[in-house]
């Protein structure tokens, strides 16, 4: 059963995601999911920028390397399909969506930043994934 973690009151997404990368890379490939395409861009910026000492090597989807690369991004417009590189064991919400085909998927990663809009996506993703069985793992961020 995927394993799915929640991680609120997150005052600077881009930040916080980049360190959780940071950590969740040395074990994990990951796949991050974007609103859209500003967003992803956004990300792919901060991953080339968040460190001058380690690399997250990260591409696009569309990019030739995408399948052998550790970090992919994608935008919802992406996820619709099906089946969206199966050896990918984990995965980084960081949109407002319940991502298709979750459970192929060993971990979710839910950011919910403290953006109040944020906030009502996030507890309706909380609320289907409780409602559908899953054991749900909460961490509350208390430094902003």
């Amino acid at each position: 059963m995927t394993n799915i973690y929640f991680h609120s009151n997150i005052s600077n997404k881009l930040i916080y995601t980049c360190k959780l990368i940071q950590e969740l890379i040395k074990k994990n490939n990951i796949i991050l999911l974007n609103k859209n395409f500003k967003q992803q861009k956004e990300f792919d910026i901060a991953l080339w920028n968040f460190s001058i000492t380690d690399f997250l090597p990260h591409v696009n989807i569309k990019n030739i390397y995408a399948n052998i690369t550790p970090i992919v991004l994608i935008t919802e417009m992406d996820i619709k399909n099906n089946n969206i590189f199966p050896h990918y064991d984990t995965l980084i919400n960081a949109s407002n969506v319940i991502p298709k085909n979750f459970t192929n998927f060993k971990k979710i990663f839910e950011i919910i930043s403290t953006n109040e809009i944020d906030k009502i996506f996030g507890r309706n993703r909380y609320r289907f994934y409780k409602n559908n069985g899953y054991f749900l793992n909460h961490f509350k961020n208390n430094i902003n």
